[in-house]
């Protein structure tokens, strides 16, 4: 659809601009502008439309027939402008055709995400707009006014004998140099120029209100510009509901391919020749060794394969494969690999530096949402792995309390060996090593602290991967642990981003510290302890610890902990995983077998027939059938879906046939 304008606008005639995506939310961002906007003017409506998003051709064609009719619907709309893209452009390249199509002195930008909500005298702020002589004036949004800014001491002033109460950031805020593409009226001779040479001198990848800043402070132009934001909070953003909902994302990426009919899942069975992985195999022999927990990995013709990239709930192998994972890094992809808010992440972090030694504000920020995520948090210790952790647990707790003991109880990131060096050199060895398999383990271990409280400076908890833990265990703990003086603390390493509040919230404790690594940063390298700030004031700042210049690792780990707050987050993990073990259950119990899938839904821990041999013959048909499974823990991430469910479910049921058609059958532990 391309609408044509008159020749220009008319007298007192108002530009309203907007880059869509022909969502829906569009309607009501321009139905609640003229409902609460008052202008004695016209409006000339210019409207780039670009198809990032999957929307449906129902909703396109609607927000088309309300672009048409907007002359008709309202008066004050002289002319409607609408260029449609046949590809995704970008913003960059949306904005540059609107900016060509710019012809009145005035202009509202407006995007289709967003919501006003209170009455707005255009007139008397064009009258501001001139008479302050400023580039733009910002509608104050609810987005903008939660992160505080207008709040802190020393970091806005009024500006006065304006119509409208207007305010200005002064230089010590964060955002004092922006020109934001949210919602604003501006003066079109400054804004599209400064606009359109920020964007044209700076890196694409990086995002546009951050190139237009440093294009600012480059130039030195902040007073120039004078920027300034409406007292009052006047738009709210409609936009994060919108994408949540179909389980989208800000960032604008192609859609993904679907990991069924698109990528023939699940395969026959008959896997083709992989050259490539077995020379890679070779290869790691004979340079590596065999990896522990391999076992089927040992002979040329495993089906286990070298994986080379992955996208959403899918991993390709070295030589093309495409495979559902259900091991997601072993837990550390808990989004789903090569999820948007990640990648974009990455790329415009890699053109602004990787190590900005000694202090940069994400790790402050990173900081400010781990204790968030911890229940009753107070301060945080970054550390760079899994194991460095509880190192840092370990040493807080021992020095804190001046004893010698750890007590390590489930599947804490322990060293194998059993001893884990501290950061003054010395080996810790734990007084105990507790399992947690069953109920009774749970009572030996609170006698075990009753018997021994004053010997222990900690319990270090983490939460058996094959069972829930006991409803009331962990506040029977606690209490018992605080009467020896002993320190409760939680390795919640797996379950602290896959349940709200991780372990602690779950079963109502708060641990005096929690450790954090997989998942913290989706991959990368990167760990943290939690807790008790007196007690996290006890741990000693080390090298593996400090991580101080590693921007990417913090600014990823922003990243991901926003995500992880969302309530859908956690909802999908949930509902993905409930449906995996029903299904996966379900063909169980057809095949005469009892319940393979057990755990937590969001870390499906899997057990097929109780007999080793045969439960890896169905890991490997599983894996020539395109899902990578295993014997033990296993994950759902948020780019699992039902279909993604259907297809292993299917892979199962076809891989236990064969299984149990080879002998398998006569091997079963029933």
């Amino acid at each position: 659809m391309n609408a044509r304008a008159h020749d220009g606008p008319r007298a007192g005639c108002v530009e309203l601009t907007t880059t869509s995506t022909l969502r829906p939310t569009l309607i009501r961002t321009y139905r609640s502008f003229f409902r609460r906007v008052r202008h004695s003017g016209c409006f000339r409506v210019l409207v780039t439309v670009d198809p990032a998003y999957p929307v449906s051709e129902d909703e396109a064609e609607e927000v088309r027939a309300f672009l048409r009719d907007l002359p008709r619907a309202d008066d004050r709309v002289c002319s409607v402008v609408v260029e449609e893209f046949p590809r995704h452009v970008g913003l960059q390249g949306a904005l540059s055709v609107l900016f060509a199509h710019k012809r009145a002195p005035v202009g509202v930008h407006l995007e289709d995400d967003w919501e006003f909500i209170r009455d707005v005298d255009l007139d008397a702020l064009v009258e501001d707009l001139v008479e302050q002589e400023s580039t733009q004036i910002s509608f104050a949004s609810d987005h903008v006014a939660r992160g505080g800014t207008f709040d802190r001491e020393g970091e806005v002033e009024t500006v006065p004998g304006t119509r409208v109460p207007l305010r200005r950031l002064t230089a010590a805020s964060w955002a004092a140099y922006k020109l934001p593409l949210g919602p604003h009226v501006h003066q079109t001779a400054r804004w599209v120029p400064t606009f359109a040479k920020a964007l044209v001198l700076s890196d694409p990848i990086r995002c546009p209100d951050e190139r237009v800043r440093e294009h600012v402070i480059a130039e030195d132009s902040r007073t120039y510009h004078n920027a300034l934001w409406t007292e009052e909070v006047v738009v709210r953003d409609i936009g994060r509901d919108w994408l949540r909902k179909r389980d989208s994302h800000k960032v604008l990426v192609p859609r993904r391919p679907s990991p069924g009919g698109a990528l023939g899942l699940p395969r026959d069975g008959d896997v083709p020749p992989r050259p490539r992985s077995a020379a890679y195999r070779a290869d790691e022999r004979r340079l590596l060794g065999t990896p522990p927990g391999r076992p089927a990995d040992r002979h040329d013709d495993s089906p286990l394969p070298f994986l080379e990239r992955a996208e959403g709930a899918v991993v390709w192998d070295v030589d093309g494969l495409p495979y559902i994972d259900l091991l997601c890094g072993d837990g550390a992809v808990i989004l789903g690999h090569d999820h948007p808010a990640v990648t974009r992440t990455i790329r415009e972090r890699t053109v602004n530096g990787l190590a900005l030694a000694p202090a940069f504000p994400a790790r402050v920020v990173a900081a400010d949402l781990v204790a968030k995520a911890v229940p009753g948090a107070e301060a945080v210790r970054f550390s760079s792995g899994a194991v460095q952790a509880v190192r840092t647990a370990a040493d807080a707790a021992r020095r804190f309390t001046g004893r010698p003991a750890v007590v390590a109880a489930g599947p804490v990131a322990w060293p194998s060996g059993g001893s884990l060096r501290t950061s003054a050199g010395a080996d810790v060895t734990p007084f105990d090593i507790a399992p947690l398999d069953d109920v009774a383990d749970e009572e030996r271990l609170i006698d075990l602290v009753a018997a021994e409280g004053a010997r222990i400076a900690a319990v270090l908890v983490a939460g058996p991967l094959h069972r829930p833990l006991t409803e009331g265990f962990l506040r029977r703990l606690r209490r018992a642990c605080h009467r020896e003086g002993t320190l409760f603390m939680l390795d919640e390493g797996l379950t602290a981003f896959r349940m709200p509040g991780g372990l602690a919230a779950r079963h109502e404790v708060v641990a005096d510290l929690a450790c954090l690594s997989h998942g913290l940063a989706s991959g990368l390298s990167a760990a943290a302890v939690a807790g008790r700030a007196d007690v996290v004031d006890a741990a000693p700042e080390d090298g593996d610890a400090a991580r101080t210049g590693d921007v990417l690792v913090f600014e990823v780990m922003k990243a991901c902990l926003r995500e992880y707050a969302q309530p859908e987050h956690h909802e999908r993990l949930a509902a993905t995983g409930r449906r995996l073990r029903e299904a996966l259950d379900g063909v169980a119990a057809a095949k005469g077998l009892g319940k393979v899938v057990h755990g937590h839904d969001q870390m499906p821990y899997l057990r097929f027939t109780g007999t080793p041999a045969v439960d890896q013959e169905i890991v490997g048909e599983l894996a020539r059938r395109g899902v990578l499974a295993r014997t033990g823990p296993n994950f759902v991430s948020r780019a699992h879906d039902e279909q993604t469910v259907d297809v292993v479910a299917d892979a199962f049921a076809r891989s236990l046939d064969r299984a149990l058609e080879t002998g398998g059958a006569a091997r079963v532990q029933r």
